[in-house]
């Protein structure tokens, strides 16, 4: 009986090892951000935007300063799995029909939490600090001629996978922003959501 327990405790051990080993930036970026108390540095170019300098960057970028995640946001042009996979490995992706940053209706995004560290891509992780996010932060995106949105974050939560009234546009009468994860680490068993009014 000891023989067996000890063969599944090793097993267990190993497994949490696997884990922890698959998805080790993620868990970096989690550490590194609950003991050194301080997200990543933006880029000098989009400090000055979240310091107010200017209202124009680099188009199609989101920011979130609390959380230090820059990305590139890329435009799905279909609905599909692969189109979806494809656009994760260059940023955060816009889903289709959704409303464009700044404008009425609900500007959605998604991107990784985690992923397979074999695939290809320099965002796998990029929405890996999410659920850090406190309520009354500010988001920053910019459109395809690079003016600059703000957001602030006015609710977060974990929903299901199949529920979909998140891409609601709200018969476009306010402006809103929702970002989306997969949750917990590793699964796509659940969905995280930040939803964001719009500043400015």
């Amino acid at each position: 009986m000891m023989i067996w327990f000890k063969r599944i405790l090793l097993a267990l051990v190993l497994l949490f090892v696997l884990a922890v080993a698959i998805n080790f930036r993620y868990f970096y970026l989690n550490l590194s951000f609950v003991f050194l108390k301080q997200p990543a540095p933006l880029d000098e170019q989009f400090q000055t935007v979240v310091d107010g300098h200017k209202n124009v960057m680099e188009a199609n970028y989101l920011l979130v300063p609390s959380l230090g995640i820059q990305a590139p946001v890329v435009y799905a042009t279909a609905t599909s799995s692969q189109v979806f996979s494809d656009a994760l490995e260059y940023g955060v992706v816009h889903y289709p029909d959704t409303a464009l940053p700044g404008q009425p209706g609900n500007c959605f995004l998604f991107g990784h939490s985690s992923d397979y560290p074999w695939k290809k891509g320099s965002f796998k992780t990029v929405f890996a600090l999410l659920p850090k996010i406190g309520m009354g932060e500010q988001i920053l995106i910019s459109d395809p001629t690079g003016a600059v949105f703000r957001y602030r974050v006015t609710k977060t939560q974990v929903v299901s996978a199949n529920q979909v009234e998140f891409l609601d546009q709200n018969d476009y009468q306010s402006r809103v922003l929702t970002l989306q994860t997969s949750y917990p680490i590793g699964t796509a068993l659940r969905r995280f959501i930040v939803t964001a009014e719009f500043v400015r």
